[in-house]
């Protein structure tokens, strides 16, 4: 369940590098 916060943020980062 944890991993998947750290994944939220990581895909949170991601996308702001994208946009």
């Amino acid at each position: 369940m944890q991993k998947s916060a750290a994944v939220s943020l990581v895909v949170d980062a991601v996308s702001g590098v994208i946009r």
